[in-house]
């Protein structure tokens, strides 16, 4: 379909300046924000050209600025923590660090679970589908404190509370790295590349679905909406 993949490269600067100079080195900001909307409702670009680590220019149209996320959970450093040795957030890459029940792992916030992009899992747990098992699981976590850990005809202390979920029994998260993880993308409306067990594959018969409405239907459906 000419599409060029190009492997081991990074772009480190373009002439339409997608680096942020105020948000520190190697920040960027998406080229889309500076796209115009015509009248027919199609977009506005205008030719650029980018530049990679090895000095490689790319001539393009339009560029998607879409590496270098960070979650943003800057917000939990105002946390009193209960050890040194095992912060709330990992300094390296800003994920939260969870139990193996999706609760953080500071024994003085076992009330609150992380899940998806957040929470320190390997990466192969970020898909979109690993996600919404880890919201189903928490849910489960969540319930069993509701109904396990609180007795709300008696007024709790924090400290009492906190040890009651310390001790109450949730099972762990059933991680999936050990099975085989798919990837599946779209190639326009009607074909998309599979990868299963190592192997490539073409199909026509679900790329219409895909391609079209991008499983929007299947959240619709889940969020019953």
């Amino acid at each position: 379909m000419g599409v060029e993949v190009i492997l081991n490269e990074s772009v480190i600067s373009s002439d339409q300046s997608p680096c942020d100079s105020n948000a520190g080195s190697g920040s960027r900001k998406s080229s889309l924000s500076d796209i115009n909307v015509g009248r027919n409702g199609m977009w506005q670009v205008s030719p650029q050209e980018l530049v990679t680590a090895s000095g490689r220019r790319i001539a393009c149209d339009l560029a998607i600025w879409a590496t270098g996320s960070r979650p943003a959970t800057d917000y939990l450093s105002t946390l009193p923590v209960s050890s040194t040795t095992t912060p709330l957030v990992d300094p390296e890459t800003g994920r939260i660090n969870v139990r193996p029940s999706l609760q953080l792992t500071d024994a003085n916030y076992p009330n609150i679970f992380a899940i998806g992009d957040a929470n320190s899992l390997p990466l192969s747990e970020k898909y979109a589908t690993n996600a919404v098992d880890q919201a189903k699981h928490a849910v489960a976590g969540i319930r069993i404190l509701i109904d396990e850990c609180y007795d709300f005809r008696a007024k709790m202390s924090p400290a009492m509370a906190a040890d009651s979920a310390l001790r109450a029994c949730i099972d762990p998260y059933l991680a999936t790295t050990k099975r085989q993880q798919a990837v599946v993308v779209s190639l326009g409306k009607h074909q998309e590349l599979s990868t299963s067990l190592l192997v490539r594959f073409s199909s026509w018969i679900h790329g219409s679905k895909r391609g079209r409405r991008y499983l929007i239907d299947r959240a619709q459906r889940m969020l019953n909406y």
